[in-house]
């Protein structure tokens, strides 16, 4: 047993002493030097094999518009059309109608979001998953009908996806641009460990 004791400390000492003398080699000023010049060296050269080959390719000018295009189209079309304004005027209520949707259902998520409550038990077994959750929205804010669309694998989330919808209760009103008495969503609830 002791034996092998010595051959260890042996074996460590013996490491050691290596060490010191590579430490103490490479500490002169001429070794320096000779690293130094190795590694410039070895730098350019790889440098050199593998830098990507590019082409540079001329860019051509591009042709100026001239004024006089833009007054003969001008010439040909005084007026435009009132069903083009009217188009127009459709499409950009139909945005409009769009981002409020959507400016609605982002801040009623975050609610969601912010009433969510990981189950600690869950949170241990490293159970996740995600829960749809579906509800009518009522003109006024109401929240009816909350119900499970899909449901995760885990009880204890779906529930708690529940209990975070149920919270909201109340919401602010829908949007008058949408002009809706009551509106379907479905909200889906995440739960990830990180």
């Amino acid at each position: 047993m002791t034996r092998s004791y010595l051959s260890y400390f042996s074996t460590i000492l013996l490491g050691h002493f290596v060490a010191l003398t590579m430490t103490i080699q490479l500490s002169r000023p001429e070794m320096k030097e000779r690293l130094a010049g190795l590694k410039l060296n070895l730098s350019s050269t790889f440098e050199k094999e593998m830098r990507p080959k590019l082409k540079s390719i001329p860019l051509k000018p591009r042709k100026m518009l001239h004024n006089s295009a833009t007054t003969s189209v001008a010439k040909e079309n005084p007026s435009p059309n009132l069903s083009q304004n009217q188009d127009h005027a459709d499409s950009s209520q139909g945005q409009s109608k769009a981002n409020a949707l959507e400016i609605y259902k982002s801040e009623l998520r975050a609610m969601i979001d912010r009433n969510k409550y990981y189950p600690v038990i869950s949170k241990r077994l490293g159970q996740t998953g995600t829960v749809v959750v579906a509800f009518t929205l009522l003109e006024d804010g109401n929240i009816i009908d909350v119900r499970i669309d899909m449901p995760s694998r885990f009880d204890r989330l779906n529930s708690s996806a529940l209990d975070a919808v149920m919270k909201v209760e109340r919401f602010k009103p829908l949007p008058k641009e949408l002009g809706e008495a009551r509106m379907n969503v479905k909200v889906p609830v995440t739960f990830v460990t990180i």
